[in-house]
């Protein structure tokens, strides 16, 4: 039989992993998923929704999120462009809705660049 001593440490490591799950389990029934083509960029955005959603309810309330806005001004900035109705609150499809905007906008900026590229490649190869 095991010494008092032992069985409450191993009550005490097992009981940390165990707390944590409980508390884990409301968040992991509200995850919020990547669409399947998502690119990385989607995918990053949801990872980081997943993990400001404290309380697990599959979104994001301006509360819920105001202590990253202290640490990071750029979080609030997607925050505010996320939420297109301006009800305070950040969404699955909103945030899918911004991934997509800015994948756009990135694709568009490449191919702005490449033209460019490939216009002062055929005025060097014209002199």
């Amino acid at each position: 039989m095991p010494s008092p001593l032992i069985a409450d440490r191993s009550f005490r490591l097992l009981a940390l992993p165990l707390a944590a799950a409980l508390v884990a389990a409301p968040a992991l029934a509200q995850r919020v998923t990547a669409s399947p083509d998502a690119g990385k960029g989607e995918q990053e955005a949801v990872r980081w929704f997943n993990q400001l959603d404290r309380n697990g309810d599959g979104k994001l309330e301006r509360e819920e999120v105001e202590w990253v806005f202290k640490l990071s001004p750029k979080v609030e900035r997607e925050f505010n462009a996320a939420d297109v109705n301006h009800d305070n609150v950040v969404t699955a499809p909103e945030i899918r809705a911004l991934a997509a905007k800015r994948r756009a906008e990135r694709e568009a900026r490449r191919a702005a660049e490449k033209a460019a590229q490939a216009g002062s490649d055929s005025d060097i190869s014209r002199h």
